[in-house]
């Protein structure tokens, strides 16, 4: 009996509606709120950082995530493709996430969880609108 090759999946495959905004929920999860328990690992193990430090800056990230809760849900109310603000917010946390590798001082780390933690809201709001 002579074996068949299997059909290639025509390209682009569209990906199924009802398993789209999960899957970006799913992986977002961790980052959306400004990577918390690991970035506060990473620091103190890594850049030795003192937990006063790093408290200073997982507060910071959430306080901005709470001030911008409400804007970035008003945002996406009033703009007719929520879809660009998810892809938006998502660039954002990359953005945010890529100086973390290098940075060890204090602002820079500050800087970047703040704009992780930015993202992170207005992801949130996105996915959900």
């Amino acid at each position: 009996m002579p074996w068949n090759r299997p059909q290639a999946l025509p390209l682009p495959v569209p990906m199924n509606p009802n398993l789209a905004l999960p899957a970006v929920n799913f992986f977002m999860a961790d980052v959306g709120g400004g990577l918390g328990a690991f970035l506060s690992t990473w620091l103190a193990g890594a850049a030795g950082w003192t937990p006063e430090k790093v408290g200073t800056v997982l507060a910071a990230g959430s306080i901005v995530g709470a001030v911008l809760a409400g804007p970035a849900g008003a945002l996406v109310d009033r703009v007719a493709r929520p879809r660009l603000l998810l892809a938006i917010a998502c660039g954002t946390i990359v953005a945010g996430t890529l100086p973390l590798l290098p940075a060890r001082a204090f602002w820079a780390v500050l800087a970047a969880q703040v704009v992780v933690s930015a993202g992170g809201r207005w992801e949130g709001r996105a996915s959900a609108g």
